[in-house]
């Protein structure tokens, strides 16, 4: 669902922008793309969370994870502070999700004997396989429209929001979750009729 909204903002953020705001400042739509990337990316680490604080032995869990985080600043710093530009602060703390979320892997395995391989074949590869495919079919279609009217971000909102409803279907379900989802659409649409 989160991805399905971020679409049209990471595509489109400049016109939202301008709409919401006479003078777009200077980064603001590098810094919101690399905002909504990261809080993709830290969607998939909730689940993770949950399962580690219901465990109730979270305090190996906390100074790792949480000594991870504490390390964006000081790096952020540097090297903003050597001559970087200043979206490197939100690619650090981009790259340090990505870095926390394997980390929380390898930590569930030792706390709850948590299948890393298991985890990355029926989350993380389906979650990859389904946003990407999308996103290069929305790309094409805001690279091929490139109006920037209100028009044009509905057309790239709706088309992205179709690719992504396709690939969920096709790509991101089992044969058995489809074959349930179908049954639940037949039941849903029957009981309307009568």
């Amino acid at each position: 669902i989160l991805y399905l909204i971020s679409i049209p903002f990471l595509l489109r953020n400049n016109f939202i922008f301008k709409i919401w705001l006479t003078t777009v400042p200077d980064y603001v739509v590098s810094f919101s793309q690399i905002i909504i990337i990261t809080s993709l990316i830290e969607s998939l680490s909730y689940p993770l969370m949950a399962a580690a604080q219901a465990t109730g032995q979270i305090k190996n869990y906390q100074i790792i994870i949480g000594g991870c985080l504490l390390l964006n600043l000081p790096i952020a710093y540097v090297l903003v502070k050597i001559g970087y530009a200043p979206e490197t602060t939100l690619i650090v703390i981009l790259v340090n999700s990505i870095i926390c979320l394997f980390l929380r892997l390898i930590i569930l395995r030792k706390m709850i004997g948590l299948v890393i391989k298991s985890f990355l074949l029926n989350v993380i590869v389906p979650v990859l396989s389904v946003s990407i495919i999308a996103f290069i079919f929305s790309y094409y279609i805001n690279s091929e429209y490139r109006q920037t009217d209100f028009f044009g971000f509905l057309l790239i909102s709706s088309s992205a929001v179709a690719a992504t409803l396709f690939c969920i279907y096709f790509i991101g379900l089992k044969s058995s979750e489809r074959y349930r989802f179908n049954k639940w659409i037949v039941k849903l649409v029957t009981k309307k009729e009568n």
